[in-house]
């Protein structure tokens, strides 16, 4: 709930007063359940099924008109039976609207399986611009366009743009006579050289293109098509050409770039976000800025004369070894961009301007500590000048920024921040006072702030989405996602506490009980563990909110920690893991599980079990190597060999940043070897799941396989599974039917070496 001290802290937010008579707590969105209390209250409550992960929405992207008399949002959830194994299943995501001036609750906008996504509503809040496929038999078909729906008058939504590589992230300009969208354009189809170092000795960007000049006219008109397609054997420009259309046909893949991995194949064609200017009424588009510049994070200024975004810094570098970004301006008409932040040793985003537009307001994180600095808030005139940081000493992350009026003047800067497992929201006043603005047991998910309400989407332990906002009279959750079905559903609160390893580092972790648990009796436990390295778990967790549930549904305990290098309690303990992924966070997260079990008598020690993916599948992997406590483990899509992962997995900086160098150089190839978990894969005898999914190339398989073998050879109980045609998110948005599988065979699997089973 929000406490009268948060809620006079927002009311000095907005530019109103706030009547906190009656606001001790959240008025719950209103079930059908709650007017059948007497009838279910003898039934036993339902318990979470694996089947139920189709019943978890996500709320994603929110825009709150000016007056803030309306709200639109995104919901994402699984469509389809994922028990239905011939049954098509995915995911769509879907628009829903709320009048809060009129009090109602949220009400789904779009159906069917094309949804909507990024909305953005108009200055008055009539008209809704939001993007999703566009129509067939148009210019630009099979891109996703931009699309316009009159909120006051009935009728369909039409479509705006057509442009030929689709369009995205509508923003209104001031008047909302016309928008700025982005258009992400490949490099073939950008004209002239690129400003940086190709690094392609020899060759120059579009050489391989058909002449279009020949010397014999005659000769070029019988030999027009064989030089289009180019031949192998004739001069050098004509081979060129015809490995050219030996690529396009993808015979073969060409690759000279440093990042040459995507997420589930090799990287593809560059690409650059390109700003047009298009009109509401016509769809007419005008670009304001295009060519070798990626254009991202637009932002228009109040007056409409001005659009901050962020860009490459002016150097000729070739862009995949630049890792920082710096801040630019150009006029709402076009022309030159002029760079107005750039610093070698930070690198910025996320421009939000001021409401006067007399200064910029921008995220700044210092490359000098890759992965573990602190993303903090900074400003700078937008005239230009020196630039600013304003919370050096917060020490959390500053996500999402909202720029709103304050009572009495001037302006607050609102903002998320990660902090002892929740992210809430936090704000620095007119007089550079930070105030935390919301806080609340969980997460939140995204919000929006205008000067009157705010407007935020909250996951907790017993409900993974609900959207709240908070206005004059308080705090009203305005949707029921979620809680008409948990209103007759158990699910296992979460109890959070915190120990010291044996170094004395401190550790914060949650404790779930298994639903059920009878007083004296003892149940098997899983140590959850979470990837990244820099990530923090917390009640709030929307990704883990059906996978922790579902366990505790089928009668095991579930504890996670947030281990050293975890975020979201400052850079000192983020970088706890520098050159100490697996020790320091081992003992981490074995004190955590001590300490558990110490006070909760329900947890049977002996039937511990252990799971993690990603960089929680290396320390999975690390501890089974170390401890044999666990009656069986469970790896997944995880990092095994540090020197192989700098090779095959596209998050390959990790190695260079984490460790302080490369596998070639002496001292570090012994870092890395030391931290690698398959340095100690003999001593791994607990029985363990390894599971990957085929085209995951931000870790790579190949560590997967290494594993495997090496545990085969030498006899240990190991089994392999193997996700066709998914990557390193399966989990979380792959194939529904992969992620029902995923979880099963996690179950059966610890099931198999549970005592007595």
């Amino acid at each position: 709930m929000l406490s009268p001290k948060t809620l006079r802290a927002f009311a000095a937010l907005t530019a109103w007063p706030l009547v906190l008579t009656g606001a001790s707590g959240a008025v719950p969105a209103p079930t059908q359940a709650a007017d059948a209390e007497a009838e279910v209250a003898t039934d036993a409550p339902a318990r979470i099924a694996l089947a139920d992960l189709a019943r978890v929405h996500q709320i994603g992207s929110i825009d709150v008109s000016d007056d803030g008399s309306k709200v639109v949002y995104t919901v994402r959830s699984v469509h389809g039976d994922v028990t239905d194994r011939d049954g098509e299943v995915g995911y769509r995501t879907q628009l829903w609207f709320a009048d809060l001036a009129a009090g109602g609750m949220a009400r789904p906008l779009t159906f069917g399986s094309r949804g909507g996504d990024s909305p953005a509503l108009s200055p008055d809040g009539n008209t809704l611009a939001f993007v999703r496929s566009g129509d067939e038999g148009r210019e630009g078909a099979g891109s996703r366009q931009v699309w316009l729906l009159s909120l006051t008058e009935p009728g369909e939504a039409r479509q705006l743009t057509e442009l030929e590589h689709g369009a995205s992230s509508p923003q209104w300009f001031p008047g909302g006579e016309s928008l700025l969208v982005t258009s992400s354009v490949p490099e073939s189809k950008l004209e002239g050289q690129p400003p940086f170092d190709y690094e392609r000795p020899g060759r120059v960007f579009g050489d391989a293109k058909a002449k279009d000049d020949q010397e014999d006219e005659a000769a070029e008109e019988t030999a027009a098509e064989d030089d289009a397609k180019g031949a192998p054997d004739a001069d050098l420009d004509t081979l060129r050409r015809f490995l050219d259309g030996e690529e396009d046909d993808d015979t073969a893949s060409v690759l000279f770039d440093l990042d040459f991995l995507g997420e589930q194949g090799l990287a593809g064609e560059a690409r650059y976000a390109h700003l047009f200017r298009v009109d509401a009424t016509s769809g007419e588009a005008t670009e304001l800025a295009g060519g070798w510049r990626g254009h991202g994070g637009a932002r228009i200024a109040p007056g409409g004369d001005q659009i901050a975004f962020v860009g490459l810094p002016p150097v000729t570098t070739h862009p995949d070894r630049i890792q920082r970004s710096s801040i630019w301006l150009i006029d709402a008409s076009g022309g030159e961009p002029r760079l107005l932040v750039d610093d070698q040793d930070w690198s910025f985003g996320s421009p939000r301007w001021s409401l006067d537009g007399e200064t910029l307001y921008f995220t700044a994180d210092d490359e000098r500590e890759p992965t573990y600095a602190q993303t903090e808030l900074a400003s700078i005139p937008a005239a230009g000048g020196a630039w600013w940081r304003l919370l050096p000493k917060h020490d959390r992350d500053v996500q999402g920024l909202h720029v709103v009026p304050a009572a009495g003047g001037g302006e607050w800067v609102v903002f998320s921040s990660p902090s002892e497992g929740q992210q809430m929201t936090w704000g620095l006043s007119p007089a550079g006072e930070l105030v935390q603005t919301l806080d609340r047991p969980g997460a939140v998910l995204s919000f929006e702030a205008t000067p009157e309400v705010q407007v935020y989407a909250l996951s907790t332990a017993d409900n993974p989405g609900e959207l709240f906002a908070v206005g004059p009279e308080g705090e009203r959750c305005i949707s029921a996602h979620h809680s008409d079905w948990l209103a007759e559903t158990e699910v296992a609160p979460v109890q959070w506490r915190w120990t010291e390893a044996p170094d004395g580092t401190r550790v914060q972790y949650w404790v779930m009980p298994p639903i059920g648990a009878v007083a004296g009796e003892r149940y098997p436990t899983v140590l959850s563990l979470h990837g990244g390295p820099m990530v923090m778990w917390g009640p709030g967790s929307f990704s883990m909110w059906h996978e922790w549930q579902w366990f505790c549904s089928r009668g095991y305990g579930v504890v996670y920690p947030n281990q050293r290098g975890s975020n979201g309690y400052g850079f000192a303990f983020q970088k706890g893991n520098y050159q100490n992924w697996g020790a320091g966070p081992c003992s981490d997260a074995l004190a955590a599980m001590d300490a558990a079990a110490a006070e909760f008598d329900w947890i049977d020690t002996d039937q511990l079990f252990v799971t993690g993916g990603s960089y929680a599948g290396y320390l999975t992997a690390w501890i089974v190597g170390h401890d044999d406590r666990f009656k069986a483990a469970v790896a997944q899509r995880g990092v095994y060999d540090l020197a192989t992962f700098f090779g095959e997995g596209n998050a390959w900086r990790l190695v260079p940043y984490c460790f302080g160098g490369y596998p070639w150089e002496p001292a570090t190839r012994e870092i890395l070897d030391r931290e690698s978990p398959f340095t100690y894969v003999a001593d791994i005898h607990t029985p363990l799941l390894v599971m990957h999914a085929s085209e995951d190339l931000r870790t790579g398989v190949s560590q997967s396989e290494m594993l495997v073998r090496a545990l085969k050879v030498l006899e240990r109980p190991v089994e392999y599974v193997r996700y066709p045609g998914s990557g390193h998110d399966l989990s979380r948005t792959g194939d529904p039917h992969q992620r029902v599988d995923r979880l099963g065979r996690i179950y059966e699997f610890f099931e198999r070496y549970r005592s007595g089973e």
